[in-house]
């Protein structure tokens, strides 16, 4: 690939890797193998068991704040974290939405609080030492 694969994730949501768990599985050690990292996307839209989230070797979880099933927030993020899996929560808008998180380590959030979406362009100009860079 030319780089260091460790700068590398890829991304796929609960129902795709749920369709076929076996192939699944495989493909994800694969990748894995190879050093990418591998996320979840939209955990807790769907019917996974927690025992079949550890099945796959995933390094974080998404979890969207305004669809997640009928766990409250905070308990189904430290589920996650227990696993060791780096929960991602989803759509944080607010201060208040960030709180969800509690006082739960390495939890990570994403939303508009952060940063608003950007156009093509933009990204395009982002480098090291830009102000988003942290």
């Amino acid at each position: 690939f030319g780089s260091d694969t460790g700068s590398f994730a890829f991304e796929f949501t609960e129902e795709s890797l749920m369709a076929d768990a076996s192939a699944a599985s495989r493909h994800l050690e694969y990748l894995k193998g190879r050093g990418f990292g591998i996320i979840l996307d939209n955990f807790g839209d769907g019917a996974t068991a927690m025992s079949s989230l550890t099945g796959f070797p995933v390094d974080e979880a998404k979890i969207h704040l305004r669809r997640a099933g009928s766990l409250p927030f905070a308990a189904l993020l430290r589920l996650v974290s227990d696993t060791g899996i780096r929960p991602v929560l989803l759509g944080v808008e607010s201060a208040e939405d960030a709180g969800i998180a509690g006082d739960i380590d390495g939890v990570f959030l994403q939303g508009f609080l952060h940063h608003p979406p950007m156009d093509r362009q933009s990204i395009l100009t982002l480098g090291p030492g830009s102000a988003t860079d942290s």
